[in-house]
């Protein structure tokens, strides 16, 4: 049985899978010899919370990147004897987060860069780091070499933009040195799991016989969003598991995935027999609509579609005009009685001042209220900012300087003062570079109680006796429990202070493998004070799969919780960031796609198609999710006052005329 279950957006695919899993495991089909591939963490808990845990034991649903990085853990002496790359024979690998390969790559294009490489660009090392990342993560995705990735792109470039043969093999040397340099010390980051796995565990005779026996049966949700190499690990499994069941939605990938399309549709689903859902009963509303739109869009047809349902208001001057169009919008449909959870709001990026507004109506009208693309900084909890300065204090970073409401702040979360005695404090010692000494101040001395005082000395104290050395993961561990242990029952500050500690020891861990980095703790600082996120909790994700609130989201972000809304308000659609931008002097992700003919040049028309097919694939899951009414706004100028247009507002102009 080679199956692929073909259905729109909204019309119960997920739910189908869900269904058909929990049958195969009450006819008495062990869970441990099925493989599930989903999505993401958030399809991940919505699998599982959906499973009879009385029916299942080990349940094996995964994401793609989780279910190759725990076998590469089980496996990983397997890697070692075939792959000569690795010198430090560690009995598992390390994988290293984002924050640390964004530094490690930064510091190698900044060693090179003093070479004179890649000369005659102006854009920061951070800046070229994560493009080159990106790249490597679009070769592996592609199960395309990292070593061709320069020649790969330079040989798809239009020749009067060419910066030349020299500049790609310098980037592509930047990079190879960097992934070799990681794979040398026995570390890894999602990109390089899915190269050794695929060059080296997956050919392991060992593993394979392994993997047959724990493998029977073959679930794959959302397959219009796998890699290519996803789509060979499928294709490699389906050859001889006794079953296998594939979901694939007709409307088409989206985002980095759109890279796959082509691979997808031509090389993987022949393979399988095709089986289709019903229609989506609510897309039909707007489905006369949303075709013509797409005709509009990817034809330039000039069909006409008229549906009451949807309103547009395109012709705002400024921006600020629309969003309190959208905010009065919004809170008059609450007053009629619509209800918050069936109000979605969508901006192509983060818009503050729509945040703040549906924050206030939501607070004043007493309903919940989300901003599902959010991820918060690490250091908007308390704790963890405090632990980030008390680093700061501590180390005395000359390239990280301190500043008065910082440490005003710090005193009044560690010390507990009230703001003004914190503010009188602060002041004091910014007098002194904000280095932590006795006070001497005989008037501050004199306003200040003698108990805090005393907690103030005691906490001097402490800071004098660690030892200058100690790693910084170990002086954060000091800190929380001489101050935070117990301080807070929340499981979000306990988190937080955990997630801070752990990742800087594998943080610093990565970091020390590497000579080229002199301070790993100054690094490490100095990302979380640039804006390091959060990973959204379990919690958080249930909170998005509820869906009991009032939101405002990014597209993908709106797409990913499969939220269905009554009322849907799309803002800024003449802003060209609702289409997939892939191509610049570092990247073309396309021609990283194994299945990109080598040399075949990637023009001005490939781009606009490739734009148009995935904001096709967007548009039809948005318009698909709504039962009620569609509300579409734009701006004339950007915040920069220059006049916008883009494929939407083309397309939506057309539609309308």
């Amino acid at each position: 049985m080679k199956r692929v279950i073909l259905g729109e957006t909204g019309s119960g695919k997920t739910e189908n899978a869900i269904k058909r899993y929990c049958r195969m495991l009450a006819d008495g089909i062990n869970s441990n010899d099925i493989l599930v591939l989903v999505a993401n963490r958030t399809e991940r808990v919505k699998w599982t919370k959906s499973v009879d845990f009385h029916v299942a034991s080990q349940l094996r649903i995964f994401s793609y990147f989780g279910f190759i990085q725990r076998d590469l853990k089980l496996f990983w002496p397997l890697v070692l004897k075939k792959c000569n790359l690795i010198k430090k024979k560690e009995i598992e690998p390390v994988f290293m987060h984002y924050e640390a390969s964004q530094s490690l790559m930064s510091k190698t294009v900044e060693f090179y860069r003093k070479k004179d490489y890649l000369k005659g660009i102006i854009s920061s090392d951070e800046e070229i780091a994560r493009k080159l990342l990106s790249n490597i993560t679009g070769a592996s995705l592609s199960n395309t070499s990292y070593k061709k990735i320069g020649e790969r792109i330079f040989r798809s470039k239009v020749e009067e933009e060419q910066l030349g043969i020299e500049f790609y093999k310098e980037m592509n040397e930047i990079t190879v040195r960097y992934i070799e340099r990681i794979l040398e010390e026995g570390i890894v980051d999602n990109a390089v799991s899915i190269y050794l796995y695929f060059n080296y565990l997956l050919k392991d005779e060992k593993y394979l016989e392994y993997l047959q026996n724990s493998t029977k049966y073959l679930v794959v949700d959302n397959l219009e969003n796998v890699s290519i190499s996803q789509g060979d690990f499928i294709m490699e499994l389906s050859q001889w598991v006794k079953g296998s069941i594939l979901y694939y939605n007709t409307d088409g990938p989206y985002g980095i995935y759109q890279f796959s399309r082509n691979y997808i549709e031509k090389e993987l689903l022949p393979n399988f027999q095709e089986e289709r859902l019903e229609e989506n009963e609510n897309a039909g509303k707007f489905r006369e609509f949303t075709e013509a739109l797409s005709k509009n869009l990817m034809l330039d047809t000039g069909e006409i579609s008229v549906n009451s349902s949807v309103k547009i208001d395109l012709e705002n001057e400024f921006r600020s005009k629309e969003d309190k169009k959208v905010l009065r919008l919004v809170a008059e449909l609450l007053e009629q009685g619509v209800p918050g959870n069936e109000i979605s709001v969508i901006t192509p990026k983060y818009n503050v001042t729509l945040d703040f507004g549906l924050t206030r109506i939501s607070d004043k009208m007493n309903i919940n209220y989300l901003y599902t693309s959010k991820n918060d900084k690490v250091t908007d909890n308390p704790y963890v900012f405090a632990l980030t300065i008390f680093a700061m204090v501590f180390y005395r970073f000359k390239k990280i300087r301190l500043n008065y409401d910082e440490m005003k702040m710090f005193i009044n979360i560690v010390l507990q003062m009230d703001l003004i005695s914190s503010a009188l404090l602060a002041d004091s010692l910014s007098k002194k570079d904000y280095k932590l000494e006795n006070i001497d101040d005989k008037q501050l001395l004199r306003r200040l109680s003698t108990e805090k005082i005393e907690e103030y000395n005691n906490m001097v104290e402490f800071i004098k006796s660690m030892d200058r050395d100690i790693p910084i993961n170990q002086f954060f561990t000091s800190v929380y429990l001489e101050y935070f242990v117990g301080r807070s029952d929340d499981a979000k500050d306990i988190k937080a202070c955990r997630e801070l500690m752990d990742s800087s020891e594998d943080f610093v861990r990565v970091m020390e493998s590497f000579q080229m980095l002199k301070d790993a703790n100054y690094e490490f600082i100095k990302f979380i004070r640039e804006g390091a996120k959060t990973t959204p909790t379990l919690d958080d994700i249930g909170v998005k799969l509820e869906g009991g609130y009032m939101s405002l989201s990014t597209p993908g972000s709106f797409i990913g919780t499969g939220r269905k809304s009554k009322i849907l308000i799309l803002t800024d659609v003449r802003n060209p960031l609702y289409t997939l931008k892939s191509y610049n002097e570092f990247q073309n992700l396309w021609s990283l796609n194994k299945d990109w003919p080598l040399g075949r040049v990637f023009t001005g028309e490939d781009e606009l198609q490739m734009e148009k097919l995935d904001l096709d694939a967007v548009i039809k899951r948005l318009f698909k999710s709504v039962t009620g009414e569609i509300y579409l706004f734009g701006t004339v100028y950007s915040g920069r006052g220059m006049e916008q247009h883009s494929l939407f507002y083309d397309a939506l102009l057309r539609t309308f005329d």
